[in-house]
């Protein structure tokens, strides 16, 4: 069942909504590397510059999916924070009836 949702799921989303928020998220991320280089303009060396810079390219994108279920989100939100940037995403599952995270 969940194979073949996959796939009519696929088929319903909007491919410009998807598009746009990938913009998004790549925006957001390079505004946190703009707020560090910024900080080494305000006195701020350009070593430890770098080093936030580093950390915010590495800063995961937090995800909190409400009403999980099996999880078919999932598969989703990687593909599009990999395509905005993202080394890594922490994701937190929530689905209050048990049986439909199985």
């Amino acid at each position: 069942y969940l194979s073949a949702k996959r796939a009519v799921d696929d088929a319903a989303l909007n491919r410009s909504v998807r598009a746009r928020l990938v913009e998004e998220l790549e925006a957001r991320r390079l505004q946190g590397r703009n707020r560090a280089m910024g900080q080494a303009s305000q006195g701020r060396n350009l070593e430890e510059a770098e080093e936030e810079e580093e950390a915010q390219a590495e800063e995961a994108l937090v995800v909190v999916d409400l009403g999980a279920g099996a999880l078919s989100m999932l598969a989703r939100v990687l593909e599009v924070a990999a395509e905005a940037g993202y080394a890594a995403v922490e994701y937190c599952a929530v689905e209050p009836q048990p049986a439909l995270a199985r």
